[in-house]
């Protein structure tokens, strides 16, 4: 007699779900500008850097390491960007304040 395999039970649910708000001390706007403005001047060091070895007429492996290190940097300010633009869709909606002149 063979004896059949038990079939693995596999959940259907996912093992993590995403939030859909973010608690209001999970995002600070302050560290997400500083972040940006840092990216932001390692970009245009970036960009400065490849024009000079443009200029110079550099070997094209140090123009191809510039360019790459220039795609990393505008790479990373790209996701940073999307990652702003999640966490304020899932801030939670505050009510309008209404004026009431009298």
């Amino acid at each position: 007699m063979v004896r059949k395999k038990n079939k693995a039970t596999y959940s259907k649910k996912a093992k993590y779900k995403q939030p859909t708000t973010y608690p209001a001390d999970m995002i600070n706007p302050q560290l997400q500008w500083e972040a940006y403005r840092t990216i932001e001047k390692q970009i245009n060091a970036a960009w400065a850097k490849l024009q000079n070895d443009v200029k110079r007429h550099a070997s094209p492996q140090i123009l191809l390491e510039d360019k790459n290190h220039l795609m990393l940097l505008l790479g990373e300010c790209n996701y940073m960007a999307r990652e702003c633009v999640r966490w304020i869709d899932h801030l939670p909606k505050q009510p309008k304040r209404t004026s009431k002149r009298v």
